[in-house]
């Protein structure tokens, strides 16, 4: 079975979330060709679904050698890392504050930064049928919350064991429709 490359890289603080880097891989299916757009997914808390417990690097290129998937870059991404005051400190995760929140920030970081900086290496579809965003636990909930706003085609999620808000929550701005 032909086998893609996974590259780390990270993706430096931006705008929406100064001050904090994220990590990140991509894989890329030995059947990609530049010279076409490719469908993506993105993986929040991108380390676990890359590990031995998910493998998702191993399932996609199975489905996609058996033509069970069509060719598909993977991003992984995990929650920004907080700089730490020393030596001895460990690092700090942002995870709540990206993942919980219920506004289009986290969306606004994907498609305005994680997006584009991958984009710069790879020829990712601008289709919105052909992108999809995964998440679990809080990541589910702000997947889910990542496609509530705007009025033109959503993008294909996959939630799985959301977070449940017990008070009804207004949810503004999404990926819905944006290039």
């Amino acid at each position: 079975m032909p086998k893609g490359t996974a590259t780390k890289f990270t993706l430096a603080p931006g705008k929406d979330y100064p001050g904090s880097a994220h990590n990140c891989t991509v894989y890329v299916p030995a059947q990609y060709d530049p010279g076409k757009p490719t469908p993506f997914m993105i993986f929040l808390d991108g380390s676990q679904a890359l590990d031995n417990s998910m493998r998702v690097p191993v399932v996609l290129g199975n489905l996609i050698a058996k033509h069970d998937l069509p060719t598909t870059i993977a991003i992984f991404v995990d929650p920004g890392i907080l700089p730490v005051a020393s030596d001895v400190d460990q690092n700090r995760y942002n995870r709540i504050d990206e993942y919980d929140s219920l506004t289009s920030r986290f969306s606004d970081f994907l498609v305005n930064e994680l997006i584009p900086e991958v984009a710069k290496q790879y020829n990712l579809s601008k289709n919105p049928d052909a992108r999809a965003l995964s998440g679990m636990s809080t990541g589910a909930a702000i997947t889910a919350i990542a496609f509530a706003g705007g009025n033109d085609a959503s993008w294909i999620y996959l939630a799985g064991n959301g977070k449940v808000y017990r008070q009804p929550v207004k949810v503004t701005g999404g990926l819905r429709g944006r290039p």
